[in-house]
């Protein structure tokens, strides 16, 4: 088998254990809790994002306007979301996460952390270095076009650095770094 055809292939199966990997498993606290895999990324980018508008989560996730209504509409009736009027634009509405929303989250960044650890326990730290470095490299090599970069972007929030491989790549492109939000 030549090189570049095993890199696709172990780069889909990564993909796919990662995606699989993201399936939502509720809290102990809240095990009924049914949960699409856009409502759990809309409750991280609320969670990242305090007091998020609806046009924000809708640009954050790459959909509608219309379907973040709609999104947000089903995470308020779980009540895991809060919804207010813009004091200054009544057109405007700040999402913000419930106690039960923000449990979700912790315990979904909580499992996806152990789930790396695990998977890095076994490597040496060259390896592991070797790892980030190699990952980088290609994240940094494959993104190369503005669309592309703002469809990969998780929109940090707070925690957006400028050292970010994709924020990196989005100056290379574009000439000026990603705006923190």
């Amino acid at each position: 088998m030549n090189s570049s055809a095993y890199v696709e292939k172990i780069s889909s199966l990564f993909g796919r254990i990662i995606a699989n990997s993201l399936e939502f498993t509720a809290p102990d606290e809240t095990p009924d809790m049914d949960l699409t895999f856009q409502q759990l990324q809309a409750l991280i980018y609320a969670g990242q994002h305090n007091a998020s508008s609806v046009g924000d989560i809708a640009a954050g996730l790459d959909i509608s306007h219309p379907a973040a209504v709609k999104l947000i509409e089903r995470l308020l009736r779980k009540e895991l979301v809060t919804k207010s009027e813009d004091s200054h634009d009544r057109r405007v509405s700040h999402v913000t996460l419930t106690d039960s929303g923000r449990r979700i989250v912790e315990h979904t960044q909580t499992r996806r952390a152990a789930m790396i650890q695990r998977a890095l326990q076994d490597m040496t730290p060259g390896e592991q270095s070797g790892l980030i470095t190699g990952l980088e490299k290609l994240l940094a090599a494959t993104l190369d076009t503005e669309n592309l970069i703002d469809s990969v972007c998780l929109r940090c929030g707070a925690s957006h650095t400028s050292a970010c491989v994709v924020n990196r790549a989005h100056v290379a492109v574009t000439g000026s770094a990603i705006e923190r939000t």
